[in-house]
């Protein structure tokens, strides 16, 4: 479902003697949507020694939804890509794409979020996502002791 709310794209308003107000001929609906973002991850190619890709969707608004990453509760300051379809007669929807390269043992737990927000109309945050990077682990070696029998 999506809500309405009313914005002016200025904030001039006029005043008649009368005391009569007129808006400026600017005035346009936003379209504030009923939803969170969602985060889904590729962790293949990070067990391959690749980045970690994650990718956000937000539901559809209008004008389309701003979209911000944090990688354990910092702010990202940019997104490897972000576009935006067109998903009915107005509406918009936004995607963005963060990868993270260089992702390996050291770092730890990630705890990934994407927050949506269009203005000051709407803000809301997708459900954390904690990526664990494998640890790659010591190769087991036996060894056999040989047996030599000496003549």
């Amino acid at each position: 479902m999506v809500t309405e709310a009313a914005a002016c794209e200025s904030n001039e308003l006029t005043s008649s003697s009368l005391g009569q107000t007129t808006l400026p001929d600017e005035v346009y609906q936003n379209l504030v949507p009923d939803g969170v973002p969602v985060i889904t991850l590729d962790k293949s190619s990070l067990e391959q020694g690749g980045p970690l890709i994650t990718d956000c969707s937000a539901p559809a608004s209008f004008p389309a939804l701003n979209l911000t990453w944090y990688v354990n509760d910092q702010r990202v300051p940019g997104s490897t890509s972000y576009w935006t379809t067109n998903d009915g007669e107005q509406l918009r929807k936004s995607y963005s794409r963060l990868e993270l390269t260089g992702v390996g043992g050291s770092w730890g737990d990630i705890r990934l979020r994407c927050e949506a927000n269009l203005f000051r109309l709407f803000r809301a945050n997708s459900v954390e996502v904690s990526v664990k990077p494998d640890v790659p682990q010591p190769a087991s070696v036996l060894l056999m002791e040989s047996s030599q029998t000496g003549t």
